[in-house]
């Protein structure tokens, strides 16, 4: 049976309480100042730290009270709009078309487990920031707004598609990421960005070392003995392998807890994807939305065949904090399962690739700016200001030298555009090999770029913009770059295709 939402409808009943954490935990954030003052003079200021709490609580009821009872949502199936009325001093009427809602997140965290209720989200490309946040609804109303919503839309999205494939229906079918596959990607992830939040972690730990007085809590002469005692390098290799695992440790407790139980529901015009342990998400993709795809992959995941894919929607503010929020990933993918998303959103194979590589002067420019050039100055300051011996520094540039060295032509080699007639690829990267896929005829704008010193070369720049983020091909061959464009260019002005 099909839920009318034509009526207004208000939140949950239980949703009340939900509210009432939400807003409690606002309005004590906004007032910790004053209450850290009152809470650490409490025999002086105990009197105005109860009516404080009264006040912040009485504050809270009547705030909840208004969100309750003055917001309702409805569907308004003539016009195939999503309406939202809110407020009671400032009263609003938000009205989303429903072929413009582009995620639709089911979201659930402890407290709405409790109270077995979901948050739901629902978000289109014209705003950095959720459209529309429905806190606490039921769980037969969230599915059946999903479903209702989904169910809107297929009529126009089969109209406009012209293509008998996609029209045709499709059972229902679901892929697991098992939890052994999500062990594999947590200790095969992220290496570089949790060491990057590991070293602020210690870094704001050692700065603010005088209040927390570690000296105390630890035996520090004891470490500085041991140290002493046994050789630097045995003392770096320890401390590596030290850091590796606590990467590898907190890599691994993010992934489960992240994308515990995750399950990829493919239907007729939607993939469907439900995970998390703590937070349980529900996320709905249509793939005529989708703008812009990443595989990664490194060396061990290429070993234990997975691979980590990104799905990029369309976003007027691709780089906000909120839109990396919601990037949706599907971590683990084996190449069974990453050629089943591709080919569900892409209904086609990518195959008779062109291959372009980039001139070997983007090897040279970046092994002259990022190695000889750090070098040189380092020696010609050793010279005068004498801050480390000869014999050190000589050895810490060769080592400097070798590394560098290696990993400039790995990104070189690494680096590569592959075009077909309906794709466009740019692979890129060291250790995590990162493959971009669009379609040519969702490209917003391309630019190319050549330098005057360039020209002679014959090389040069091109970017693709798009609704869902920025591709680029840089120090590649320009009359090739220039040929490709005018293809590309010629390919959005002639599509009738529709990109979101």
């Amino acid at each position: 049976m099909k839920f009318d939402f034509s009526i207004p409808q208000r939140q949950s009943k239980l949703g009340i309480l939900v509210l009432f954490v939400f807003t409690l935990q606002k309005i004590i954030r906004v007032s910790i100042a004053l209450i850290v003052v009152f809470a650490m003079n409490a025999n002086k200021f105990y009197g105005k730290l109860i009516w404080l709490g009264i006040a912040i609580f009485l504050i809270s009821v009547f705030v909840t009270f208004i969100k309750y009872y003055y917001f309702t949502f409805q569907i308004d199936y003539k016009s195939k709009e999503l309406v939202i009325q809110k407020g009671f001093l400032k009263k609003s009427r938000i009205s989303i078309q429903l072929h413009k809602i582009q995620q639709i997140n089911l979201n659930q965290n402890l407290l709405h487990k409790v109270f077995q209720l979901y948050e739901i989200n629902v978000d289109t490309a014209g705003s950095g920031k959720k459209e529309v946040e429905i806190k606490a609804v039921s769980s037969y109303i969230a599915n059946q707004l999903k479903e209702t919503i989904e169910r809107l839309n297929e009529t126009e999205t089969i109209d406009i598609s012209n293509n008998e494939e996609t029209v045709q229906a499709i059972d229902a079918k679901t892929i697991k990421i098992g939890f052994f596959t999500l062990i594999k990607t947590g200790i095969t992830s992220r290496y570089v960005e949790t060491f990057g939040w590991l070293f602020i972690l210690v870094n704001t730990f050692w700065e603010n070392n005088k209040y927390i007085n570690l000296e105390e809590k630890f035996d520090t002469t004891g470490v500085q003995e041991y140290i002493n005692f046994n050789s630097i390098i045995v003392s770096v290799l320890f401390g590596l392998i030290f850091i590796f695992i606590m990467i590898i440790a907190i890599n691994l407790v993010r992934t489960i807890v992240r994308y515990f139980d995750f399950s990829i529901t493919r239907t007729k015009s939607s993939l469907l994807l439900t995970y998390g342990l703590i937070t349980t998400r529900n996320t709905i993709i249509n793939p005529i939305k989708v703008q812009l795809i990443k595989i990664s992959q490194n060396f061990f995941q290429e070993k234990l065949d997975i691979r980590n894919l990104r799905i990029e929607q369309a976003s007027s503010e691709a780089n906000s904090k909120e839109k990396k929020k919601d990037r949706i990933e599907v971590p683990g993918c084996s190449e069974v399962v990453k050629n089943q998303i591709l080919d569900f959103i892409y209904n086609k194979e990518i195959t008779n690739q062109e291959v372009y590589f980039p001139s070997i002067r983007k090897f040279w420019i970046r092994f002259i700016f990022m190695i000889v050039l750090p070098i040189t100055i380092i020696l010609y300051v050793n010279a005068f200001a004498h801050f480390l011996l000869w014999e050190k520094l000589y050895l810490l540039a060769s080592l400097y030298l070798l590394v560098g060295t290696l990993s400039c032509w790995r990104l070189y080699k690494n680096y590569k555009l592959m075009v077909t007639p309906e794709f466009i690829l740019v692979q890129s990267g060291f250790w995590d090999i990162d493959t971009a896929i669009i379609e040519p005829y969702k490209i917003q704008a391309i630019k190319t770029n050549q330098f005057f010193w360039q020209k002679r070369l014959n090389i040069g720049s091109v970017y693709l913009y798009t609704a869902g983020g920025t591709i680029s091909f840089t120090t590649g061959f320009y009359n090739q770059i220039t040929e490709l464009s005018n293809t590309w260019l010629y390919q959005v002005e002639t599509s009738t295709k529709k990109w979101m």
